[in-house]
């Protein structure tokens, strides 16, 4: 039985940050994305689980297509979005950002559930 598929540190690019000058240029950002599906794979079929494949870039585009100021309304998003494209009964999205020199990365992690808004 599959449990969870996952991305562990997907590597995007994304304008994101509090000051304006943060948000200035793209900045590097990791996202891990754990997703349990709503459904077993059935008979080695890649239409019948999730495409990480997909996932991947759908994650990468929503962190390309807009500005966001708070890693969290990232988080939410992606988390979101993911739920509304693939069939999946709960979603966890981590993301960490490197803007502490004092510290290894910052992150958040938002959670959802499918039917939860």
């Amino acid at each position: 039985m599959i449990e969870q598929i996952r991305i562990e540190q997907l590597e995007l690019r994304a304008r994101i940050g509090v000051p304006e000058v943060e948000r200035a240029q793209p900045q590097r950002l990791l996202c891990s994305v754990a997703i349990e599906p709503a459904a077993q794979p059935s008979q080695d079929n890649l239409q019948s689980t999730i495409d990480y494949a997909a996932l991947a870039a759908l994650v990468r585009q929503i962190g390309n297509a807009q500005v966001f100021r708070l890693l969290e309304t990232l988080a939410e998003h992606i988390a979101e979005k993911i739920l509304e494209k693939f069939p999946a009964r709960e979603i966890r999205v981590e993301i960490r950002k490197f803007a502490l020199r004092d510290a290894a990365f910052t992150s958040v992690t938002a959670r959802r559930a499918a039917g939860e808004k």
